[in-house]
């Protein structure tokens, strides 16, 4: 097996044998549940909109990409993002998006210089 194909399989195994978080809005009267981890396409779409300025874009594509109901199946689309930003209460949102980062596991260290 190669390196690439142990990479992977690693990866898989991740999303695999993760389960859905959840994170109950009281404002909503229900519970949102989101991925554990993502792909780093999606990662990179967040980061980029977070290091253009453009930090509420990218909380509300977090959201989108994220957000699923108890089957996985996605809440919102990308056809939501409008509505999103002008008929939601922002601090649901900023509630809802700082527990799946809360609950993100992430491996990223910090490289030491010797």
């Amino acid at each position: 097996m190669s390196i690439m194909d142990k990479a992977s399989k690693h990866f898989q195994e991740q999303i695999e044998n993760k389960k859905l978080n959840s994170y109950y809005v009281k404002e909503w009267d229900e519970t949102v549940y989101f991925k554990p981890c993502l792909t780093w396409k999606e990662q990179s779409q967040i980061l980029d909109l977070s290091t253009s300025g453009k930090t509420s874009e990218a909380l509300i594509q977090t959201l989108i990409i994220r957000a699923t109901d108890k089957d996985g199946k996605p809440l919102f689309t990308k056809a939501d993002k409008v509505q999103l930003e002008n008929d939601v209460d922002p601090n649901v949102l900023v509630n809802i998006v700082a527990a799946m980062n809360a609950e993100s596991v992430s491996d990223v260290g910090v490289i030491k210089k010797k």
